[in-house]
């Protein structure tokens, strides 16, 4: 498998593609999306048929770019899905109920439930594969968002997990 230098997360990418050189593809512009009030980035793609990753975020205040207000500001997740859409791979990511946009979906602090996020996991990965031309999704869990992944309904039948 031949994959451009600096790709990241082989693993992944050799789960979401066939064995082929990846090119860089121009980036579409993202999409903003909301869904009961949790707010989410999707990153299409061009093409007829392409695979799709939902990022899940790990644990505590961090959004769907992987920044934190306890002092993380890396936007992992952001590059994470513009690297996976240049190799021709679309994406979600979102905030968790109570993170950012996403703030007011949760109402009091005693509602945060692991199944509550799962659950939410769950209706974005239906959504995912509900979007035009995506012919199968990767459940992309970081820290908590690996457990979210392995709880959600969406993890009966993807077409893979990682689990970072």
């Amino acid at each position: 498998m031949w994959i451009r230098p600096g790709a990241c997360f082989l693993a992944m990418a050799s789960i979401l593609m066939p064995c082929v050189a990846v090119a860089d593809q121009p980036l579409l512009p993202p999409v903003p999306m909301s869904m009961n009030g949790v707010a989410g980035t999707y990153q299409p793609v061009a093409g007829p048929g392409f695979p799709a990753a939902l990022i899940i975020a790990g644990s505590g205040p961090t959004n769907r770019d992987g920044n934190s207000p306890l002092g993380v500001t890396t936007d992992s997740y952001k590059h994470l899905s513009a690297t996976l859409a240049r190799a021709g791979i679309a994406s979600l990511r979102y905030d968790k109920r109570g993170v950012d946009a996403s703030a007011k979906a949760l109402g009091r602090e005693s509602n945060a439930t692991i199944e509550l996020y799962a659950g939410d996991a769950s209706a974005m990965a239906n959504w995912l594969k509900q979007q035009p031309g995506v012919t199968g999704i990767v459940l992309v869990g970081h820290s908590e968002g690996a457990l979210l992944a392995l709880l959600s309904d969406a993890a009966i039948a993807p077409k893979g997990l990682a689990l970072l």
